[in-house]
């Protein structure tokens, strides 16, 4: 049994077609399918007004400027003084004060360095892999020599530090002496920050 409810009540799909259209009957089709799409005509491009009208001329590629060699040689020789000056630098650090607190002077120069070398190579229009690895060692640089300057502002805990350990003899005064070091060198940049304030 069949009950309609609403206002689709005529209605056996209210989703398909109205059933009162009138159907072309299918052997009076004289066209294929897909025909009157293709009796369309189709629009020219560019459109008609545009066809004769002057349109932005291509921009000319420039030519590559050629790599001049003395410089790039130049900046080679000055990139590995640079990887010298760098390596000198992590090697100075090991060592105890007061040469370690060279380390971030010769940072600072091994980044004199290679801002040297870069602006040569740049001027000597080298392409590959050399800028790249001076902005990568520039990088590291500036890293390393923030990292060696810390010492500088806990001078007096680095001193302490170093004086305990060598004359710790055990793994657990070892220990102590770093314990102290981080309390005294927050101890004294909290001090330092107090008497800027």
């Amino acid at each position: 049994m069949l009950v309609f409810v609403g206002e689709n009540a005529g209605v056996s799909n209210p989703y398909g077609p109205p059933e009162d259209r009138p159907h072309q009957p299918a052997g009076d089709q004289t066209d294929p399918p897909g025909q009157d799409l293709q009796q369309q005509p189709h629009p020219q491009y560019p459109p008609a007004w545009q066809q004769n009208a002057p349109g932005p001329l291509p921009r000319p590629v420039p030519a590559p400027v050629p790599t001049d060699p003395a410089g790039a040689a130049r900046a080679s020789r000055l990139a590995r003084y640079f990887a010298l000056a760098v390596l000198t630098s992590v090697l100075v650090s090991v060592m105890r004060l007061p040469y370690s607190l060279v380390a971030s002077v010769v940072g600072l120069a091994a980044i004199g360095v290679g801002l040297w070398a870069l602006v040569v190579a740049g001027r000597a229009h080298v392409r590959g892999g050399l800028p790249a690895m001076l902005v990568a060692g520039l990088v590291i640089a500036s890293l390393w020599s923030m990292a060696t300057a810390f010492p500088l502002l806990a001078l007096r805990a680095e001193l302490d530090r170093q004086a305990c350990r060598d004359g710790a003899l055990t793994v657990t005064a070892k220990t102590a002496c770093q314990a102290e070091y981080e309390k005294n060198s927050f101890n004294e940049l909290r001090d330092r920050l107090k008497k800027r304030s």
